[in-house]
């Protein structure tokens, strides 16, 4: 089943399909993860973040995304991505320039 036919069931009212879309999008959470780890290593900015916490920062971002996807508005990861993004920045304190 895609990410975006379970999204919609879970908003339907089956919120126990919550688990199966995690297990679908959770290796993109650890892959994101990664590389957010990497840069900040690089940088030398790991700042008390490990990546266990980055993961489980991706379940909320789940949520947010499930919660405000709209169908119309393209692929349910990409939306989702937004979404992780979003908490890896609150949880590791980074800011774009824009952002700022």
């Amino acid at each position: 089943m895609s990410n975006e036919e379970l999204v919609l069931q879970i908003r339907n009212g089956a919120p126990e399909r919550m688990g199966e879309l995690w297990e679908q999008v959770e290796n993109l959470v650890k892959w994101k993860a990664k590389r957010i780890m990497t840069a900040l290593e690089l940088r030398g900015n790991v700042c008390g973040v490990d990546f266990d916490d980055l993961v489980q920062c991706g379940f909320p971002a789940m949520v947010a995304a499930v919660d405000t996807y709209d169908p119309e508005s393209g692929s349910f990861s990409n939306w989702f991505m937004y979404h992780l993004q979003t908490e890896f920045a609150e949880t590791t304190d980074y800011r774009t320039k824009r952002g700022r």
